[in-house]
Parts: structure tokens; C-alpha cells; sequence
């Protein structure tokens, strides 16, 4: 039988949203030295992947807060966002655009609100 499959497959000249999110998921970790976990949860849907991104509370008897999703077709791009914490739904079209809206939802009040709000909580419960 013949080979009919191409020796190279190419290469991507952008970095999935996977990797930005499983880094971010990371740094609140370390940021919050483990009071509130950052974890990435990906499954498939009928056009492609999504990613839902919880805050995991380990001291709360894990309590988990679904603060985001990211929903993409296989080719990554356009994207949505689908953020649980503002009440909205944001399309990206391009890797520089997701970082913005990204760091936009990071920094809104209601996201350091969840965060501070868990935080109490886990210094209340350690006490």
C-alpha cells in the first residue's frame, strides 16, 4: 500500500490558547501560593475544542469557580471567550487579541473580587 501522506505537516507560526491559559492557570497558583488554584479543563464540542478555566480552592474543600471558557474551532482562530465572571461573551480573531481580553477579564474588579473573596475565606478557615 502506498504512502499517501505528506512528509511534513507544517507548523503553526501561533501559540495555541491552551498554553496561554495552562501558563496563566500557573502564575495564580504561585501568585496566591496555592490558596487558589488556576486548573484548564479541556473537552471537545461539534466545531472544534474548549477550554472552561477554574479557580480550585484547595482549604475550601476544593471549591471550584468556573471564571472563563474559550471556545475554538481545531484551526484556533477566531475564538471566543465566554466569560462566566463578567456576564459576556468576547470573539477574538487573532493570538494578540486573546491576550488583550485575557488580561482584561484577569484584571477586572470581579475577577480580584472572586480571588479576594476565596482568600478570606481560606485565611478564615486556616485560622
Amino acid at each position: 500500500m502506498p504512502d499517501l501522506w505528506p512528509d511534513e505537516f507544517g507548523s503553526l507560526d501561533v501559540t495555541p490558547p491552551i498554553v496561554t491559559l495552562k501558563e496563566q492557570a500557573e502564575l495564580i497558583t504561585k501568585k496566591t501560593k496555592g490558596d487558589v488554584v488556576g486548573q484548564v479543563a479541556t473537552g471537545k464540542n461539534p466545531s472544534g475544542l474548549y477550554h472552561d478555566f477554574f479557580l480550585v480552592a484547595p482549604f475550601l474543600d476544593n471549591y471550584t469557580y468556573r471564571l472563563f471558557a474559550v471556545v475554538h474551532p481545531i484551526s484556533l482562530y477566531p475564538l471566543e471567550i465566554v466569560a462566566d465572571v463578567l456576564d459576556k461573551r468576547i470573539r477574538c480573531q487573532s493570538p494578540e487579541e486573546f491576550e488583550k481580553q485575557l488580561k482584561e477579564i484577569l484584571y477586572s474588579p470581579q475577577t480580584k473580587k472572586v480571588i479576594s473573596s476565596i482568600l478570606a475565606q481560606t485565611t478564615a478557615v486556616q485560622a
